[in-house]
């Protein structure tokens, strides 16, 4: 029903819940981002009114758009947008002519990720990796499988009293209720396409509850899926033919991160191509450090990570460090190389994510933006530190590792050839060439 409000028209606050801490960590972190800051303090406002009020409580609009400093079509704007998320329910009242403002709870956690779609609507808003954040800082690490319940039970410690007479009466009591608010899912997704798919794999969908064919279609809208990739998680997560709905939600998260992934990487490109390197050089014999630089500049970092562990696939964990070096600290692929074999020689054939950004910092404060500036920064770095370790003293670098550092071996021919000039010099006996010389006077 569609009726025209006046600044002077009377509304009554009504709740028959409570908003606790718990609850404004979700509005604030969860439904904030969706709805916008204007709509959270509207909302965290009336529920203050009812609080002080500790009862029902009548105003009219015009006292409660004085909070805002809005005009009457400003507030019904904002107020509509906590109605259409589920945060607030809107009567009116006939004979008496004024409007009932019913606040609700929030979601739970669980509700808001799992069976609302709003989870949709916060992805979209706040990206891949805050999403990932806020929904980490909501998941409860589940009890110890070998943990026994040792609880004791009521009757363990009370009294059972019998032939009590209970007055039963239509009475609501303030609880905590479930809201089971659900946005419409407007996702062209073809689960016909997708039966086809699972069929093929002898997986009955007649027997499947319609609450997991809702699942599916909400897993697939989160991370625009389509029939095909659905149907591969759905296999996955299949035992006879019951499916999980958190170990649904968890495989398409994790099928979501290794997809992004491999787009993001398939975006890095090397700095140059064999031919080129070639050209530029113009060289048939190249030196050990020459042979270095053009893997550096010929190679992605994926590449050359599979060529420093002998051709094997590399670990998704260090796939990530190389996508945030990459995405976040914008450094070029042939610096990240150098980079990553830097990290490695000094950690055990390890790639430490904090230990990698940190040298990362490094040298963007620097301005290392090529690979031949990268090899002369490591070589300055194991200089420094040879001096500082005769002194007996910890050199200022990165952390100091615990074990003898070895070098990239472009730097132990290097090291080398000074050595080899150094054995070629011929030792001068001072008073046979002052002999010789005046022996020319």
């Amino acid at each position: 029903m569609e009726l025209t409000i006046h600044v002077n028209d009377k509304l009554k606050l009504y709740c028959k819940t409570f908003l606790g801490s718990h609850h404004h960590d979700i509005i604030n972190l969860l439904y904030q981002p969706i709805m916008g800051l204007e709509a959270t303090t509207l909302y965290f406002t009336l529920w203050s009114l009812v609080n002080i009020e500790k009862g029902e409580l009548i105003i009219s609009h015009r006292q409660l758009i004085t909070f805002f400093n809005w005009d009457l079509k400003k507030l019904v704007q904002v107020r509509e947008k906590l109605e259409a998320i589920g945060l607030l329910n809107i009567y009116y009242h006939q004979s008496q002519g004024y409007y009932i403002y019913e606040l609700k709870q929030p979601l739970n956690a669980k509700h808001f990720f799992c069976d609302s779609n709003l989870n949709i609507h916060l992805l979209y808003q706040v990206g891949d990796n805050m999403y990932e954040y806020l929904e980490k800082k909501f998941i409860v690490r589940p009890l110890e499988k070998r943990a026994k319940n040792i609880t004791k039970a009521f009757e363990d410690i009370y009294q059972i009293i019998d032939n009590v007479n209970v007055i039963e009466g239509n009475k609501e009591y303030v609880t905590t209720t479930i809201n089971h608010f659900s946005v419409p899912l407007n996702y062209d997704f073809d689960f016909e396409l997708f039966s086809l798919f699972v069929q093929k794999q002898f997986v009955n969908l007649d027997r499947m509850k319609q609450t997991v064919k809702d699942a599916i279609v909400k897993e697939a809208a989160l991370y625009q899926f389509d029939p095909q990739m659905m149907s591969r998680i759905v296999l996955e997560c299949v035992k006879g033919d019951e499916i999980d709905l958190d170990d649904l939600h968890n495989t398409a998260r994790y099928y979501y991160k290794r997809l992004k992934t491999d787009r993001q990487l398939r975006e890095i490109k090397p700095a140059m191509t064999e031919k080129e390197f070639s050209s530029q050089l113009n060289k048939k014999r190249l030196t050990n450090k020459e042979k270095a630089l053009k893997n550096y500049k010929t190679k992605t970092p994926i590449e050359w990570l599979s060529l420093l562990q002998h051709n094997t696939e590399v670990p998704s964990s260090m796939i990530e460090v190389i996508n945030e070096l990459y995405n976040d600290y914008k450094l070029p692929s042939e610096v990240i190389n150098v980079l990553i074999e830097f990290v490695r020689v000094r950690n055990d054939g390890r790639l430490p994510k904090e230990y990698a950004k940190t040298i990362a910092s490094s040298w963007i404060f620097n301005n290392i933006n090529t690979a031949e500036k990268a090899m002369e920064m490591v070589e300055q770095i194991q200089q420094k530190e040879k001096e500082y370790t005769k002194r007996g003293e910890v050199a200022p670098t990165y952390k100091k590792p615990r074990r003898v550092v070895d070098v990239p071996s472009w730097m132990k021919e290097k090291k080398e050839e000074e050595v080899s000039k150094v054995e070629n010099e011929t030792e001068v006996d001072l008073d046979e060439l002052k002999t010789l010389l005046d022996s020319f006077k």
